[in-house]
């Protein structure tokens, strides 16, 4: 019988070809060994779930509002209020505690020359809205008369009361619950009425 010559290096190949098991047991260790580690480093240094917030009420919610807003809200009570003068350059300013601050300019009685107005109250919830309480009131660092602390308190907590409009989404409508602040901001707690 005749033999095939075979060249040298197909011979080499043939043996080769069973040897791929240590190749891809080689492999195989590699991969389980990266995927343990990996497994690993996020089990050791990946932070665990935070801690969840503290359960609330089926459709409660809160309303932020900052002291830009308030200003132009304060502004339009004034403008609106039943007062012996008029004020401009209304600022607000909103400090922990339930503090509200505002400040303009007034000319009473538009014959004495500009003075600064400055009102100091307490704000809270009342009757499902925000409301202020006028603490300090002060016309060119005098104190204002009773009546006309009253007069503004009133026109600011009816201006504030228009709050009440925005607070409501479909049919649902939101009462003011709580008031707390920050400085510089006012957050009303809301409750689903």
């Amino acid at each position: 019988m005749a033999e095939w010559y075979v060249p040298e290096g197909v011979e080499r190949e043939r043996e080769r070809r069973g040897c791929w098991g240590v190749p891809v047991a080689v492999l195989l260790a590699g991969l389980l060994v990266g995927a343990g580690l990996t497994l690993l480093v996020q089990v050791l240094w990946v932070p665990g779930p935070a801690m969840p917030a503290a359960p609330r009420a089926a459709g409660d919610a809160t309303l932020t509002v900052d002291d830009a807003f308030l200003s132009q809200l304060a502004a339009g009570g004034l403008a609106q209020g039943q007062l012996p003068f008029s004020v401009s350059n209304v600022r607000v300013r909103v400090q922990a505690g339930n503090v509200m601050t505002m400040t303009g300019t007034t000319s009473p009685a538009g014959l004495l020359p500009a003075r600064e107005l400055s009102v100091t109250g307490q704000l809270a919830a009342s009757g499902g809205r925000v409301s202020f309480h006028v603490t300090q009131a002060t016309v060119g660092g005098l104190p204002l008369p009773p009546p006309v602390d009253a007069a503004l308190e009133q026109a600011l907590n009816a201006r504030l009361a228009t709050l009440a409009d925005i607070l409501q989404v479909g049919n649902t409508h939101y009462s003011v619950t709580g008031v707390r602040t920050t400085d510089g901001q006012l957050t009303a707690v809301l409750a689903a009425q």
